[in-house]
């Protein structure tokens, strides 16, 4: 049965809405307000970073390598 969504919707200033926020599982941060505290929709509630899936690291710098070219004899392809 298909749902049904109706033409108008009754609005209430007294209706209180509750939803649950969250991060993404991976993602590295902190919730900003108190559990149960009221805010606005506009409101920032959680921040936080989702941490890239590549890192970029400059190998011929950590292996000393004066010259990056050379850098290509100690990687396995």
């Amino acid at each position: 049965m298909p749902a049904y969504y109706p033409d108008q919707r009754y609005l209430s200033k007294l209706t209180t809405i509750h939803r649950e926020v969250t991060l993404p599982e991976n993602a590295i941060g902190n919730v900003q307000v108190r559990e149960g505290a009221r805010v606005d929709v506009r409101d920032k509630v959680a921040r936080g970073l989702i941490p890239a899936r590549h890192v970029i690291i400059d190998a011929a710098s950590e292996l000393g390598l004066r010259n990056p070219q050379n850098l290509s004899k100690f990687m396995y392809i």
